[in-house]
């Protein structure tokens, strides 16, 4: 069955399309690309002390392989699939031309390795298939953008009818009990500032507004991981070992949760896989049978202490608890993204980036929307489903919008790339103006299948938007059947 689209899903991904350049404006991929890099001992004053530029050696920028690049790239982009799966390149979301000239020149390096295309005099043909296609394949694999697919479009639709008697998913289902637990991400990088704030206390004055609002029979626990050492390599085991459920599984106390709030300050390492297998053993008394457990949890960047989190996350969506799990990237670079996205997937749970506090405090939002959805549903099942489907109309119109947006930029960074390659004798004029056209051809293809994505997604809202209607209707009946049969 397909789901249908959180009512806050527009707000998301209006975001998707300023998330990464804002990101990496704030953060430059040659300086600050590494997590660890950040991840050095805080000061005891109150004050958070700035980020050094200074790189940890085992995280240096390292020149990406472009034998090993071709080797594992897809063959084919001709189908909608294909777009949303191929690997998002390590300069999406930016634009060549604002970049700086070490940057370019990091970019252009990677084309060392293939054979130069030089300059063809009249006599001779024009450049084969066979030395183009690598530079076309490299340059596209920099440069592809994040395209949201049908499921990324989709999958917040489960809360739409949260509740319901019959939903197919029983982690969905109303429960006589809440839990919710929020994993924070306490590592270094999180002293790091955007707008001139420090994002631990971004999250940490989240982290109080949304547990405030939960319903007052509500559970609710905190775990940190990374607080403790530094990102220095001396202090990686202790920071590494640093875990720690600082407000345990209780009714929500605003006077011990701002108390715990205030135990600890971004400075290690991320033991991400850690913190998820821990927070199993937190939730481990409560089965989903008669719990609805509800897991965030908000990092900024990738595991640094060796462990496995995608298996941990299996682990967790296997296990009796059948958590709700939403991964929140907080101002997380495309690697971070690509890693949190498996997490997610894993853990059969939803992943966002957010930009700032404003859309942290959005996405704590949804659990208190989780809590009242029986209500809500009960009350005026049908309005919310038509409010919800004319919702949807505009959601499917930005996701198209969103993938001519990024489309436009992917082809304008190829373009000025092969000038660029040009220029600098990598490449003849003849083979710049086929990798141009090539970009165009693809641009092409991506605009169509852009189309294609909007038609076939209007028509599934219409069809499930018909389905789910009757089944209310019917519940409605069956309700109404009940209670006259009692009256008799």
């Amino acid at each position: 069955m397909i789901k249908y689209f959180h009512k806050r899903y527009i707000i998301i991904l209006i975001l998707l399309v300023s998330i990464i350049s804002a990101f990496l404006f704030v953060i430059s991929s040659t300086e600050d690309s590494t997590k660890e890099a950040s991840e050095k001992p805080q000061s005891n004053n109150e004050e958070y002390v700035e980020i050094e530029d200074d790189l940890l050696e085992e995280n240096r920028p390292k020149q990406l392989d472009a034998e090993e690049i071709l080797a594992n790239l897809p063959s084919t982009l001709e189908k909608i699939d294909e777009i949303v799966a191929y690997p998002v390149g390590a300069f999406s979301g930016r634009q060549y031309r604002d970049l700086t000239e070490d940057e370019k020149l990091y970019i252009l390096e990677h084309f060392d390795k293939l054979p130069k295309i030089g300059d063809s005099d009249p006599k001779k043909d024009q450049p084969t298939d066979e030395e183009i296609e690598p530079y076309w394949r490299l340059v596209y694999s920099l440069f592809h953008e994040d395209y949201p697919g049908p499921n990324d479009i989709l999958k917040e639709l489960n809360t739409i009818l949260f509740g319901r008697p019959d939903l197919e998913d029983d982690r969905y289902r109303f429960k006589e009990h809440l839990n919710v637990e929020i994993i924070l991400d306490a590592s270094g990088s999180m002293a790091k500032k955007v707008d001139g704030k420090p994002m631990m206390d971004m999250a940490k004055e989240a982290i109080k507004e949304f547990t405030a609002d939960l319903p007052k029979d509500a559970n609710v626990a905190l775990r940190v991981y990374g607080h403790k050492g530094s990102g220095s390599n001396q202090d990686k085991q202790l920071s590494c070992s640093s875990n720690e459920l600082i407000y345990p599984l209780k009714k929500y106390s605003a006077s011990s949760l701002n108390s715990a709030l205030r135990r600890f300050k971004p400075s290690g390492w991320t033991p991400l896989a850690k913190a998820i297998e821990e927070a199993k053993n937190d939730l481990s008394a409560y089965n989903g049978e008669n719990h609805t457990n509800i897991i965030y949890l908000v990092s900024d960047g990738v595991e640094t202490c060796g462990g496995d989190p995608v298996k941990a996350a299996q682990e967790l969506a296997d296990s009796n608890i059948t958590p709700i799990v939403n991964i929140i990237g907080f101002n997380v670079d495309s690697e971070g993204q690509r890693q949190l996205k498996e997490i997610a997937d894993a853990a059969k749970g939803t992943y966002t980036t957010v930009l700032n506090q404003e859309g942290l405090s959005d996405e704590f939002d949804r659990s208190k929307e989780i809590a009242q959805k029986w209500e809500e549903w009960a009350a005026d099942a049908v309005k919310q489903l038509e409010d919800e489907n004319n919702q949807q109309w505009d959601n499917i119109f930005n996701a198209s919008n969103i993938w001519m947006e990024k489309n436009k930029q992917q082809r304008m960074n190829i373009i000025d790339v092969a000038d660029d390659l040009h220029k600098n004798g990598q490449i003849s004029k003849e083979s710049a103006e086929i990798l141009k056209e090539k970009a165009n051809d693809q641009s092409r293809k991506i605009l169509k299948l852009s189309a294609d994505l909007r038609d076939g997604l209007w028509v599934l809202k219409d069809k499930k938007y018909e389905e789910v209607k009757e089944e209310i209707d019917n519940l409605f009946n069956e309700n109404v059947e009940r209670i006259n049969n009692r009256k008799k």
